[in-house]
């Protein structure tokens, strides 16, 4: 291999006080112990020659994948200076840095161990032998040493030890925490002892009929060790050394590959909090048959999730991440918390390999989700994916750090889940257990549907043959496996009290197992209304975004996710950066409301959930109605299952309580994602509604012509008393002056014709305009004659706006008097409303007598929503002289409307 010079940057070989395993225990003992007696300095330094080989019994090179060879032995020399005869090494070696081929593996749990008592006093037993080494050094050659397999020290995976000329050298031998996990080994801080020319070290891959060393179960990559090396002269200059033509093993497609796989959840119970539990056996004869081969490794896994497996939003509740500097401070005997935080620990893991005596413990830690804004790819964990684990594999006994990212991969409509284990060790392997924490904040939840469950998985093996599928099933039930759905609505204000304004809470909650809410109508309480008037609106492109300006907040929501007794509320506190917004029209309706939900939850920030809901003013009662939905399903891949919606709309003065104090409820309508329809209702009932007072008042006026026979025109006021309770009805008695002229009536509107919004021009009689403080512009609309029950059609007004409102009187006649009643006005605070009648030859109303003789007075008996009653008798104003009451009419001026 050619002679590279590189500038010393970060260490690039791991350290083997920290990272301790095996692969091929004896391939790095001549270097090792070329060490122990180490050169005198010279100026220039590096590699002479390295070369390896693998032997059959006969002496032949043998490289079949898997094989365990007769011997490895290994030619290590370093460059030399002076005359002939008189050479020395050129430049003393400081530091060295050893990595072997991926895959190539010794295993000491199958030879017996020489104790460190016996090595010290030069007696192991011979089987404890597993080759020999040859070292030259500058006082000639050494005597061959026996090189033994010791009982190693802790912390260490393996150890090899000789005596050269009566010093007792040792080897400790590691396996790297990272890709390709191959075999490393470091020695720093060399001794100038002795010149080292070079070493000679013969390897018995079956010592006493025993297999030790298995060569590489993958024809991919050359079998080449790789040495880096600096010296005393030029520390920061790192020289490289390998064989010259490395050669992969060969042979792979004979090698055997049979693994089982068993998966399951850990419940089986449906739509319920689960861990999951998952087997890979893969025994393997041939690693221990002198004279067989080792089966290929699983060099990656992927394993595919049934629908309805998914994610399960509890489990970020007091979930942190696993950054990758926490990841890089995890060591072989490093204290609970000292690398990867407790909190990141999702399960365990163990692992039985023919490597060792005794099995690997491990934890599965939840990686550092990506974050889009960082350019750096990696920067948070391998995949720049939102979801991933580490599979950190420690073992402080043997020294033994392994590091296994874990890929996984939401379905984004689905939320199917695939798991992908990729680049793993090239490490014979008997079992693998993952166990992933159950509980109520359990990583998954199990398919809300009863039944079985197919878990799909492809297992590829490292020799390069065709990957092995396969699966597994698992069967979930319920007691009742149509648990029905029924949520449960809790709605109401703060505090009750009659016309004062209090927050409204609005909670709706199903239990788990039941199916997922989908979308809802809520409809709120006659008189419950709210000030839209004071909130600027949030615009449309706005409300799209979910960028509302804060003077259009009028709430916040917490929303629960998730099946099990612990779901995730988001946001975790009480309001943190949520809110409701009071937006314009939406989907037909005259407001709506922006619901903004941060979805952050533990280290995951899956973004904004922008819920919008259409708020409906029902035109007759004035009752609003909220619809919401369909709700998003699907977050980033991870399904959402709701379990509580709650809505707090608690701007000061916003939400406002009925002033009528009759028994009312707040109603609910939901949809299940099944398409299920469930009914649910509490009580509502305003109190104290006899403190409100109630004194409105009212004006009459006639215009144009006053003699008899004449068709005047009619302005009526009714003017409420701001803070009092509001109107509920109102009957009107005109004098016996005025009388209704039945030859006028042209045309009426049928009732169809009026929901249609179609009524005949013919049917227009008049104009009405009203004002409410809850709004930021008067209402205004046509008067129509619409038919009725009685002999006598309806006086129907049409209101139009930003609400559209529609206000029935019926028409009558009392001892020869027109009385007009407006009966079951909606509970809503008007500050005034003014209704003209056309006069002249569109004219409903004609004088009887003069009305310039006489006192003429109105009788107006109103019914307040709070049970009061008050009348009072406006004389009828004509254009005969100035009045007092015509204050009322002042600054009004009410155009006609053409037909609705």
């Amino acid at each position: 291999m050619e002679r590279r010079e590189t500038p010393r940057g970060p260490r690039a070989w791991p350290s083997t006080d920290r990272h301790r395993g095996v692969h091929a225990l004896g391939a790095i003992a001549p270097i090792l112990i070329c060490l122990a007696l180490a050169p005198a300095a010279h100026a220039a330094f590096g590699f002479h020659g390295v070369e390896e080989n693998f032997t059959d019994p006969g002496g032949s090179a043998m490289l079949p994948a898997g094989s365990h060879p007769e011997t490895w032995s290994t030619d290590l020399t370093f460059k030399t200076t002076g005359p002939p005869g008189e050479e020395v090494p050129d430049g003393a070696l400081k530091d060295l840095h050893i990595s072997l081929p991926a895959g190539l593996v010794g295993a000491p749990a199958l030879l017996p161990e020489c104790p460190r008592v016996d090595f010290i006093s030069e007696t192991c037993p011979v089987e404890t032998a597993v080759g020999t080494v040859d070292l030259a050094v500058s006082i000639g050659a050494l005597p061959p040493s026996t090189l033994y397999l010791l009982e190693p020290q802790p912390g260490t995976a393996a150890e090899l030890g000789l005596h050269a000329r009566g010093v007792p050298v040792t080897i400790d031998l590691s396996i790297s925490p990272s890709p390709p996990y191959n075999l490393v080994a470091s020695l720093t801080e060399v001794s100038q002892a002795a010149g080292l020319f070079g070493s000679t070290l013969t390897l018995e891959g079956t010592p006493n009929g025993n297999a030790f060393l298995t060569l590489p179960r993958s024809c991919t990559a050359p079998l080449q060790t790789i040495f880096a090396a600096d010296s005393w002269q030029s520390p920061a200059m790192t020289v490289l050394g390998g064989a010259a033509e490395p050669q992969p093993a060969i042979g792979c497609g004979d090698l055997s590959y049979s693994p089982s796989l068993e998966v399951a959840p850990t419940s089986t119970a449906a739509a319920s909090p689960s861990g999951l539990d998952l087997t890979l056996n893969a025994p393997d004869p041939g690693i221990a048959s002198p004279s067989g081969r080792a089966a290929a490794d699983t060099s990656s896994a992927t394993l595919v999730l049934p629908p309805g497996l998914t994610i399960n939003p509890p489990l970020a509740i007091g979930l942190t991440a696993c950054t990758p500097a926490q990841l890089a401070a995890e060591t072989p005997s490093s204290a609970p918390g000292q690398g990867c935080p407790e909190a990141s620990k999702l399960g365990t893991a163990e692992v039985t390999t023919p490597l060792f005596s005794k099995p690997i413990a491990g934890s599965l830690f939840v990686a550092e989700p990506d974050d889009p804004a960082t350019p750096a790819p990696g920067a948070e964990n391998p995949f720049d994916s939102l979801l991933a684990f580490y599979l950190v594999l420690r073992d402080p006994e043997r020294g033994v750090l392994l590091s296994l990212p874990v890929r996984i991969d939401a379905d984004p409509q689905t939320g199917r889940l695939t798991a992908s284990f990729e680049q793993i060790p090239q490490l014979p392997l008997d079992r693998l257990e993952l166990h992933l924490n159950a509980g109520p904040r359990a990583a998954l939840t199990t398919p809300a549907a009863c039944g079985a469950h197919r878990i799909a998985y492809v297992l590829t093996p490292s020799s390069g043959s065709a990957p092995l599928l396969g699966s597994d099933s698992f069967t979930t039930g319920a007691a009742d496996c149509n648990p029905g759905f029924a949520p449960n609505l809790s709605a109401g204000t703060s505090s009750n009290a009659a016309g004062r304004s209090a927050p409204f809470v609005f909670d709706l909650a199903r239990q788990s197992g039941e199916a997922d809410l989908s979308q809802f109508s809520l409809t709120l309480p006659t008189g419950l209304s709210a000030d839209f008037a004071a909130v600027p609106l949030c615009s449309e492109s706005q409300a799209t975004t979910g960028d509302c300006p804060a003077e259009s907040k009028v709430g916040f929501a917490r929303v629960a996710l998730g099946n099990g007794t612990e779901p995730l509320w988001v946001p975790p506190g009480a309001e943190p950066g949520s809110a409701v917004y009071l937006a314009g029209p939406y989907r037909g309706a005259p407001f709506s409301l922006v619901v903004v939900v941060p979805a952050r939850a533990g280290p995951y920030d899956l973004g904004t959930v922008i819920t919008r809901a259409a708020l409906r003013i029902d035109r007759r009662t004035a009752a609003a109605s909220v619809e919401a939905g369909p709700l998003p399903q699907i977050i980033a891949g991870v399904p959402l299952h709701y379990r509580d919606l709650r809505i707090v709309l608690d701007r000061p003065g916003f939400i406002r309580n009925p002033t009528s104090c009759a028994p009312a409820a707040v109603s609910a309508s939901i949809a299940s994602v099944t398409g299920t329809i469930a009914a649910a209702t509490d009580r509502f009932q305003a109190g104290d509604c006899a403190r409100l007072g109630f004194k409105p008042g009212a004006a009459v006026r006639l215009l144009g012509p006053t003699h008899r026979g004449a068709h005047p025109r009619l302005r009526a006021v009714l003017a409420p008393r701001a803070g009092d309770s509001n109107i509920g009805g109102a009957t009107v008695t005109l004098p016996s002056t005025v009388l209704l002229d039945s030859r006028r009536i042209r045309a009426i509107c049928s009732a169809p014709q009026f929901s249609a919004g179609r009524c005949p021009a013919g049917s227009l009689y008049g104009h009405a305009k009203a004002w409410t403080p809850i709004l930021s512009r008067p209402l205004e609309g046509p008067v129509y004659l619409r038919e009725s029950k009685t002999r006598l059609p309806d006086l129907v007004v049409s209101l139009a706006g930003q609400v559209d409102l529609d206000l029935v009187a019926h028409v009558s006649t009392a001892g020869g008097r027109l009385r007009t009643t407006l009966a079951g006005l909606p509970d809503a605070p008007f500050s005034k409303v003014v209704l003209t009648l056309s006069g002249g030859r569109r004219g409903l109303l004609v004088n009887s007598g003069g009305l310039c003789s006489g006192a003429r007075r109105a009788g107006v008996d109103f019914a307040g929503q709070n049970g009061k009653a008050h009348q009072v008798n406006p004389a009828v104003v004509a254009p005969c002289g100035k009045s007092g009451s015509a204050r009322l009419f002042e600054d009004i001026n009410v155009p006609m409307s053409p037909p609705r």
